[in-house]
């Protein structure tokens, strides 16, 4: 087990529920494609709830049906307004900052909802590493599935989740001049998003 880190902040960014998992169109319903989504977002909640505590966990999302489901864990949700993911998790942050006077000392964690082989011994050796920021990549080395922040490094960083985000959060971490590490871990690294994803997670192939 991996040696247990500081309890974080955790910020966990959730689009519609009903409209999510768009890639998955050819092969699921959009009802099996809401319940994939609403599955997703409950394990992501309780794997935070084994992580921190409630009061340090936020949704961060415009749904409804997501806020109500957090709320039923006792977890509070910022609005993100729809102006997008990375908008929107700048915006949470200074939130949060403007509410926390302790927020600088403190660890910041984004966890998406799609990590499905995420545990959370996986969660804490990403949160152990040393440093300012630490970034779990794809399995591709493309995009970010987790990235971890210093409060402090937080209040500047330009989110940049998309298309080749693991590379563009490199440069920005350099940017900023800050200390980074990076962890290649198959329980992080594996995202359920295409047709292909599905399959080898419905067959346990990952």
């Amino acid at each position: 087990m991996a040696a247990r880190a500081p309890a974080p902040l955790i910020l966990i960014p959730c689009r519609s529920l009903r409209s999510g998992k768009s890639r998955l169109a050819g092969i699921l319903s959009e009802q099996q494609r809401h319940a994939l989504c609403r599955d997703f977002l409950q394990r992501t909640l309780q794997l935070a709830l084994q992580v921190t505590s409630a009061g340090d966990i936020r949704l961060v999302s415009a749904d409804t049906e997501a806020a109500i489901l957090a709320a039923g864990l006792g977890i509070a949700c910022m609005q993100d307004g729809n102006a997008g993911l990375n908008p929107a998790l700048s915006q949470a942050v200074r939130l949060w900052h403007r509410q926390r006077g302790d927020f600088d000392a403190q660890t910041l964690l984004i966890l998406p909802i799609d990590l499905v082989n995420a545990d959370a011994d996986a969660v804490q050796a990403l949160l152990a590493l040393p440093g300012d920021v630490a970034l779990a990549p794809d399995l591709a080395e493309q995009g970010t599935n987790a990235l971890r922040l210093t409060g402090r490094a937080a209040q500047d960083f330009r989110f940049q989740f998309g298309e080749g985000s693991f590379a563009k959060h490199e440069i920005e971490a350099g940017r900023l001049g800050l200390r980074l590490n990076i962890l290649r871990d198959a329980r992080l690294g594996f995202d359920l998003d295409s047709p292909a994803d599905h399959a080898a997670w419905a067959g346990r192939g990952i």
